[in-house]
């Protein structure tokens, strides 16, 4: 997410030379949601992963039936990212 926060904060700075108050908004509107989703998507699988007993158990035996391949459920995070020129 720095990386990504970095490359759109230096594409907004560079939109809105001498604008910075403009600038840091553009930022924050384009950010916002993703970031959002990321925070919220961490906790969720923060307690997935560290379950413990019998939510540990069904957890495991859940991924043993996943097919082998399948996409996840993540790759929004990869998908996407704009990069500008």
């Amino acid at each position: 997410m720095a990386l990504e926060d970095a490359v759109v904060l230096s594409s907004k700075l560079a939109e809105g030379i001498g604008d910075i108050h403009g600038a840091l908004l553009a930022y924050e509107k384009a950010r916002y949601l993703r970031t959002a989703r990321v925070q919220i998507m961490a906790r969720s699988v923060g307690e997935y992963i560290h379950c413990g007993g019998g939510e540990r158990d069904l957890r495991n035996d859940l991924l043993k039936q996943r097919p082998p391949g399948i996409s996840s459920e993540f790759d929004w995070v990869y998908q996407g990212i704009e990069v500008p020129a």
